[in-house]
C-alpha cells in the first residue's frame, strides 16, 4: 500500500525523496499513471504487475519461437509453478516489474548470442533494461555476477566484443546520468544510498548486525528452505543433472552450456550476494526478493531439457510424448493452484467490502487506530480521500496515554481478524494497550458484521 499512496502523490504533485521506495520511481510512476486512468481501486492497482506478468509470457515466446510449441509451455509451466509469482502476478509491488525487465535484458543476449542479432542493438536494450530494473528496486543488482560471468566469458573465447563494449558504455552512460541527476535535484549524486542508509533498522533479515549463528542458518538450513518453498529446488536439480549430462557427452563447449551455467550462478548469488554496499548481508529469505530470478531459471531449465530431449532423438511428436509433456506442465502447475486455493481463503472481497461499509460512518474529524494493516489498507479503499474526510489513520501501538491528550478529540480502533492476524497482532496485545493507556472501548455504529469500531474513552 505504500506504493500505492506514493502512486497516488505523484498523480498530485507530491513525492517524499526522503523515503528510500520513492526512488522506486518506475512502478509509483506507473500506478500514478493507471490511477489517473481508472481510478484507485484493484484493478488499476493490479494493472502494473499482472502487464509484467503478460510481458513474461510474450518473453518466453520471443526467446523460444524457434523452438517446439511444448518448449514454450514447459517455460511458462515452470515459471507460474513457482507458487508466489502466481500469487504475486496481480499485487502491487515493484519485484515482478525487476523479473520482466531483468529476462528482457537476458533474452537480448541471448538474441544476440544464438542467433546473430545487432550486438549493439541489443547490448543497449540490455542495458537499458537493466538500468530501468534498477529504477524499479535495488535488488536487481543480485544479476551482477551473472552478467559478470557472461561478459568473462565471452571475453575469454574472443567473442561478443562490441556487444560487451557497448553494453559497458551505455550502463557506464546511464548510471552518469543518474548521479548527476541525483546531485542536481537533491544535492548529492548519492542521494539514493544516503536514504536507504539513514532508514535502515534491525529487523530478522540484518545478517551484518544479528548474531552470526543467524547468518549461518540463512546460508544453510534457511537457504535450502527458501528453495524448497518457492520451488527453485526444481531448476537447481535441472541444472546440476544438465551440466553433469554435458561433462560425460563432452560438450562444454556447445552453446547450450551457458544455460547450467547460468542458473548455477544465479543460485550462487541468492545465497552469497550481499545487497548492501558497506557490509555483507544476503537477501532476505521473504520469496519477494527473490521473485527476479524465477523467469531466468525457467527458460534456462526449459531450454536444457529441450537439448536433451533433441540429443536423444525422441519422437516429439507422438501422442505419447505430448501427453507426457502436458502432464508434466500439470504437475508443475499444482503450485499455482494450491496458492490460489489459499488465496481464496483469505475473504479479501468480504474484508474489503466490510471496509467500504465502515469506514463513510466514519465521523471526522478522527483519529483512527488499528493494526499495521487496518492504517495502510483503510486510506487505499478510501481512495486516498481519508483526509477529505478528515480522517487520521495511526497503529494502535502509537496510541498516547489517554491523559496526555485532549478530551475534544474522536478517537476510534478498528479491529478485524483479517487486519489482526496480517499484522501478527492478537486481541490481547490490542486490550493490554488499550489497559495501560487508561481507555475503555464503547461500541459504534459504524460496526458492520466482521468489522468491529469502537469508540475510545478515557477510563474514569
Amino acid at each position: 500500500m505504500t506504493y500505492a499512496q506514493m502512486g497516488y502523490d505523484l498523480l498530485h504533485g507530491k513525492a517524499d525523496w526522503t523515503h528510500p521506495f520513492t526512488y522506486r520511481i518506475i512502478p509509483i510512476t506507473l500506478l500514478a499513471a493507471c490511477y489517473r486512468l481508472f481510478g484507485v481501486n484493484d484493478w488499476a492497482s493490479a494493472i502494473p504487475a499482472m502487464t509484467a506478468s503478460f510481458c513474461i509470457a510474450w518473453l518466453f515466446y520471443r526467446a523460444l519461437r524457434y523452438q517446439a510449441w511444448w518448449v514454450l509451455a514447459l517455460a511458462i509451466s515452470a515459471y507460474f509453478g513457482m507458487r508466489w509469482n502466481t500469487f504475486y502476478s496481480d499485487k502491487i509491488m515493484a519485484d515482478i516489474l525487476v523479473s520482466a525487465l531483468s529476462l528482457g535484458a537476458l533474452v537480448a543476449y541471448l538474441n544476440h548470442r544464438w542467433h546473430g542479432a545487432s550486438p549493439i542493438r541489443n547490448a543497449a536494450l540490455a542495458a537499458l533494461l537493466l538500468f530501468l530494473a534498477y529504477n524499479c528496486k535495488g535488488s536487481v543488482i543480485l544479476l551482477a555476477p551473472v552478467f559478470i560471468l557472461l561478459l568473462l566469458l565471452d571475453l575469454w573465447r574472443g567473442r561478443s566484443k562490441t556487444f560487451w563494449f557497448t553494453f559497458i558504455g551505455v550502463n557506464t552512460a546511464l548510471l552518469l546520468a543518474y548521479l548527476v541527476a541525483c546531485y542536481v535535484f537533491f544535492g548529492s549524486a548519492l542521494a539514493r544510498f544516503q536514504v536507504i542508509e539513514a532508514h535502515r533498522y534491525l529487523n530478522e533479515c540484518s545478517y551484518d548486525i544479528l548474531p552470526l549463528s543467524h547468518l549461518i542458518e540463512r546460508l544453510t538450513t534457511g537457504y535450502w528452505a527458501m528453495l524448497v518453498d518457492s520451488r527453485m529446488v526444481v531448476h537447481l536439480v535441472i541444472a546440476i543433472l544438465f551440466l553433469t549430462y554435458l561433462l560425460i557427452r563432452r560438450r562444454l563447449r556447445s552453446r547450450e552450456a551457458i544455460l547450467p551455467v547460468i542458473a548455477i550462478m544465479v543460485f550462487l548469488s541468492i545465497n552469497f550476494m550481499t545487497i548492501s554496499f558497506n557490509s555483507y548481508n544476503p537477501v532476505c529469505t521473504d520469496p519477494r526478493h527473490i521473485m527476479l530470478f524465477g523467469p531466468i531459471l525457467s527458460l534456462c531449465s526449459a531450454l536444457s531439457v529441450a537439448s536433451v530431449v533433441e540429443s536423444f532423438g525422441l519422437h516429439k511428436k507422438s501422442p505419447w510424448f505430448e501427453m507426457g509433456v502436458i502432464s508434466i506442465c500439470i504437475a508443475l502447475l499444482y503450485p499455482a493452484y494450491q496458492i490460489a486455493t489459499y488465496s481464496k481463503t483469505l475473504e479479501y472481497d468480504k474484508v474489503k467490502a466490510r471496509y467500504e461499509a465502515a469506514l463513510p460512518r466514519l465521523q471526522g474529524p478522527a483519529v483512527v487506530y488499528g493494526t499495521r494493516v487496518t492504517r495502510m489498507i483503510s486510506p487505499y479503499i478510501l481512495g486516498f480521500k481519508h483526509e477529505e474526510q478528515k480522517l487520521t489513520f495511526v497503529d494502535f501501538r502509537d496510541l498516547p496515554p489517554c491523559n496526555a491528550i485532549s478530551t475534544d478529540t474522536t478517537r476510534y480502533i478498528l479491529q478485524t481478524w483479517y487486519a489482526d492476524w496480517h499484522s501478527k497482532v492478537g486481541s490481547t496485545e490490542i486490550d493490554t494497550t488499550l489497559s495501560n493507556k487508561g481507555y475503555i472501548r464503547k461500541p459504534s455504529e459504524a460496526s458492520v458484521t466482521g468489522l468491529d469500531v469502537y469508540l475510545l474513552k478515557c477510563d474514569p
